[in-house]
């Protein structure tokens, strides 16, 4: 997922500005992604994480040795993971690998790989073990008629619609369309995506805030049919409101290329400046400042958060999965955290023409 950000985030800034710097950054990281999905040696299975086989802990079977014995990769991919790659396929595809005959063909062959492994596995990620894995599945068996999987029906619909449609986009192939076609129409899934965001005050969970929007982005770019569009304006507007007091540039930008007029354009843009450019994870105490008020509702992780969101200069922020009311955090200095977060949301926003005034793509 956080290199997904800087894939997509130089994607649009080569787009934003035809910089080729920006173009190799981009196909640098994706060409990372890349080895991900093709560290587990089976086609389509995609690994959480790479390591050099020097780190290999042989009493973790979650760590897999790579055909070429050279490396360990990370196994059971949640339905996360999986967001972030088809996330940076759509922009690094739209804005630089379909002009190139290379790259367009490899984005063909990995995006169809992935996507045909997870369709012909009924929409479940199988795991090396034959096993599917924890979080990986998007089937509706699952998010249709098991209660327990309530909270994720909309979520998982979102990501699986929005990964069908990217691969289409991408291949030409009918297969996928067929198969978006058929989870709208047979199962409901688009009714699903209207509730996408599940809130609950003692619960909300900021990451699937992320997940929505990493998901919700290629389908807002590339879903033209009139009703379907409305559902996904309907879908966006809902989970626009449920943190529209926060000010996260991401999920504001992302929201805003279907619905300017609704979102705090202006928000996202001073959420932007207030993030400090030292991305170093310095230790931040508010709990003790007399100007602030706690919330009734402790944070899904039993943390106390607060009623009303800090500045993000006056608060620790790491990434946009973080919970923006948590009054306390961050570390002594000596970690630093990456700035890919930060371009993404910029670049975004210069894309689109919310920083700019610049309106460039849809």
């Amino acid at each position: 997922m956080w290199t997904s950000y800087h894939v997509v985030a130089m994607s649009l800034a080569f787009a934003t500005t035809g910089m080729e710097k920006y173009k190799e950054s981009a196909k640098e990281s994706m060409h990372a992604m890349i080895m991900l999905q093709n560290a587990s040696g089976i086609p389509g299975l995609v690994a959480r994480s790479m390591l050099p086989i020097e780190f290999r802990n042989e009493k973790s079977e979650q760590w897999r040795e790579t055909p070429d014995g050279k490396y360990i990769w990370k196994s059971d991919t949640s339905s996360d993971e999986i967001d972030g790659h088809f996330f940076a396929f759509y922009a690094y595809w739209e804005h630089i690998a379909k002009y190139d005959p290379t790259e367009a063909e490899l984005i063909k062959k990995q995006a169809s790989t992935i996507m045909n492994y997870i369709v012909d596995n009924n929409y479940q990620l199988i795991d090396w073990d034959g096993e599917r894995t924890r979080w990986g599945f998007w089937n509706p068996e699952l998010l249709n008629d098991n209660p327990e999987h309530y909270l994720e029906s909309g979520l998982n619909s979102a990501q699986i619609l929005s990964f069908l449609k990217v691969t289409y986009y991408i291949t030409g192939d009918k297969k996928f369309k067929e198969h978006y076609d058929h989870l709208i129409t047979q199962h409901g899934y688009l009714a699903n995506v209207l509730l996408e965001k599940k809130v609950f005050p003692d619960a909300n969970n900021h990451s699937d805030n992320q997940l929505g929007f990493c998901a919700l982005y290629p389908l807002l770019q590339l879903e033209y049919d009139p009703k379907a569009r409305n559902a996904l304006q309907r879908t966006v507007r809902r989970h626009y409101r449920t943190l529209a007091r926060d000010g996260s540039a991401f999920f504001y930008f992302a929201a805003a290329t279907i619905d300017p007029d609704f979102v705090d354009i202006l928000g996202g843009v001073e959420n932007l400046r207030q993030i400090p450019t030292d991305r170093r994870q310095w230790k931040m105490i508010n709990s003790n400042r007399k100007d602030i008020i706690l919330s009734p509702y402790k944070s899904r992780f039993g943390r106390p958060q607060l009623l009303t969101v800090l500045p993000a200069d006056e608060r620790n922020w790491s990434k946009w999965n973080g919970n923006p009311y948590y009054p306390d955090g961050g570390k002594s200095g000596t970690y630093e955290d990456d700035g890919a977060s930060w371009l993404l949301a910029y670049w975004m926003g210069r894309y689109h023409g919310f920083i700019s005034g610049v309106k460039h793509g849809n």
